[in-house]
């Protein structure tokens, strides 16, 4: 179903025009403007927001939430600056312990990504299923043996009860980063059969 963004932005602007002092309506521009992908104005609203409301724990990790998913480096620093701080006044709030592990996770720190999601699937383990998946990303992403190995420990549970190609072909490359070169080798020739005419995967596979 489509959904008419602007409509939606002009109509809140509209009612912020009329009444300018309702602070709830910079949220709802800001989650507007998040769902077209206008992060940069979603997070300008959320401050506007926030300038008034500076004590409201969901706005201030809807903000972070923002940042981190911007391509720019310096937003994802300052979403994990906010998000530690956030965490540091409210412990409890593991949500915003998996928005740090995803953040820390794409902006490259293995080591800060893999302690807050073990840590969150030690306090979630209902959520385990959930969350592995992006733990073994962050632990391929480091390139060493151990972590290597630990990933394709995830990938090996999984693919025990799924089949699946994407994840075979991910363990496929995971087990040549380890110089495991048969384990990888036969995933690439189940891949394949399946999909012969992935010449990218081919030429991958060298």
């Amino acid at each position: 179903v489509a959904r008419d963004y602007d409509g939606a932005l002009r109509w809140l602007e509209e009612a912020l025009t009329k009444e300018p002092g309702e602070a709830r309506i910079l949220l709802e521009i800001a989650t507007v403007l998040a769902a077209r992908g206008d992060l940069d104005g979603a997070a300008a609203q959320y401050r506007k927001y926030l300038a008034r409301q500076p004590d409201d724990l969901e706005a201030q990790l809807w903000l972070a939430q923002t940042l981190s998913w911007s391509k720019e480096r310096r937003h994802r620093d300052e979403a994990e600056a906010l998000l530690t701080a956030f965490l540091a006044a409210n412990p409890g709030r593991h949500d915003a312990l998996l928005a740090r592990a995803r953040t820390r996770s794409w902006n490259g720190d293995v080591r800060g990504a893999v302690a807050d999601f073990d840590t969150y699937m030690d306090r979630h383990p209902e959520r385990r299923d959930a969350v592995e998946l992006e733990l073994a990303v962050a632990l391929a992403a480091s390139k060493e043996l151990p972590d290597l190995t630990r990933a394709l420990a995830i990938y090996d549970a999984r693919l025990a009860t799924k089949k699946d190609l994407a994840l075979l072909l991910q363990r496929a490359r995971i087990a040549s980063w380890a110089g495991f070169a048969e384990r990888a080798d036969a995933d690439y020739n189940v891949y394949l059969g399946q999909r012969p005419y992935e010449h990218g995967v081919i030429l991958e596979r060298g």
